[in-house]
């Protein structure tokens, strides 16, 4: 037996992509407009490799959720997906998503990272970042569209920011350590938005 490996792919329906597993083999799927899973096996002892997906046409990788579960992922690189919409990819030591401006969902659980720049994504609606114990401020004034946060159990996270035109509804902040000019801010939008808070996990991907 190897180690396993995999992703799931959201391609547009009718449109092509290939997964290059690094090792000479190839997956090619083609798009339903449905999550597709993909999965691959490395023989051991297991060794370095380098995974590619790539598309035939513009605008056809929407979404991204990962499945890596036996290697280790030592670099994720989606800058070369400026039509992604959906993103979920676990334990990272740091996120570049810069390049992604139709981002709508973002699920970096449990990441490394001290710091997450989403400067460029105002169309993101969903973010879930619990479990960073690293990251110690998020900077979410150029997100005015988000309406869901999910920061439990940032452990290290002190300092959420937000503008008045925000229409954040639904957050969960709960083991943080939010300072109390921070925490007023966020709870007086929730108030005026939709005052919905949470005290444990809730689900950011399936709604």
């Amino acid at each position: 037996m190897g180690y396993w490996c995999g992703c799931s792919l959201l391609i547009r329906e009718g449109y092509k992509a290939t997964v290059e597993w690094g090792d000479g083999k190839l997956h090619k799927v083609t798009g339903s407009s449905e999550w597709i899973y993909v999965t691959h096996e490395y023989p051991k002892p297991i060794l370095l490799y380098v995974i590619r997906i790539s598309t035939e046409e513009d605008d056809a990788l929407w979404g991204f959720q990962d499945a890596m579960h036996e290697v280790d992922v030592l670099d994720f690189d989606c800058s070369g997906c400026p039509s992604l919409r959906f993103l979920g990819f676990s334990y990272l030591e740091k996120l570049d998503v810069s390049c992604n401006l139709h981002l709508e969902r973002l699920v970096c659980n449990e990441g490394r990272f001290t710091t997450l720049d989403l400067s460029q994504n105002a169309e993101l609606k969903m973010l879930d970042c619990h479990y960073c114990p690293k990251l110690v401020s998020l900077d979410l004034t150029s997100c005015n569209r988000l309406e869901r946060l999910n920061c439990w159990l940032c452990g290290s996270l002190f300092h959420i920011a937000l503008n008045n035109q925000s229409v954040l509804e639904e957050v969960n902040y709960g083991d943080t350590c939010l300072r109390e000019k921070s925490e007023k801010h966020l709870l007086r939008l929730i108030d005026r938005n939709g005052e919905a808070l949470f005290d444990s996990l809730f689900n950011m991907w399936n709604d």
